[in-house]
């Protein structure tokens, strides 16, 4: 669609002009990556450990790439994540570190969100409607962000998932241990 709207001479006269950058932007590609899976590593602690190096390699790419091209993008990738740490970890605690993930995502984007409200407020002042998207969009992000880490760490939640996955669960230390 852009192709043709704009015109192959012009998509490629800008991609000639991105390309000295795209080195760059895959370097930060690889650094989300990574930090994500650290961030997941230490979420785990000791268990991070039971997890093999092609296991790590392939829960970050389904985590990545599901949060690309799949609906509900992170949400999706953390569940492909807590699939494919789940055999290492237990279920629950896959889970419970997923949801933690989501969680603090959200919030650090809403933060985010909040720093460029605050810019923009000061660049174009409080009547535009750009400042009232981005508090609008950081003040939503921080409500699920922190809905997440309180349904996540809910009791009634956690029993409700040691009930529902019992298989996962058995000779493991209860869920909220993981919270």
């Amino acid at each position: 669609l852009l192709v043709r709207q704009a015109g192959a001479a012009e998509v490629g006269a800008l991609w000639l002009r991105a390309a000295p950058w795209l080195p760059l932007v895959m370097l930060c590609e690889v650094g989300y990556a990574a930090f994500d899976a650290w961030a997941v590593a230490y979420l785990l602690g000791e268990d991070a450990r039971r997890v093999p190096w092609p296991v790590w390699i392939r829960s970050t790419a389904y985590a990545y790439g599901f949060s690309i091209v799949l609906p509900a993008g992170r949400t999706t990738g953390e569940v492909g994540r807590a699939a494919t740490l789940a055999p290492y970890v237990g279920a629950a605690r896959a889970t419970a570190v997923g949801a933690q993930l989501q969680g603090t995502t959200l919030l650090a984007n809403g933060i985010n969100s909040l720093i460029s409200a605050l810019w923009v407020l000061q660049s174009y002042g409080p009547n535009s409607n750009v400042v009232r998207w981005f508090f609008a969009n950081a003040l939503l992000l921080m409500t699920l962000g922190g809905g997440t880490l309180a349904i996540a760490r809910s009791a009634p939640l956690r029993r409700f998932l040691e009930r529902r996955l019992p298989a996962a669960t058995a000779g493991r230390p209860s869920l909220g241990v993981h919270l």
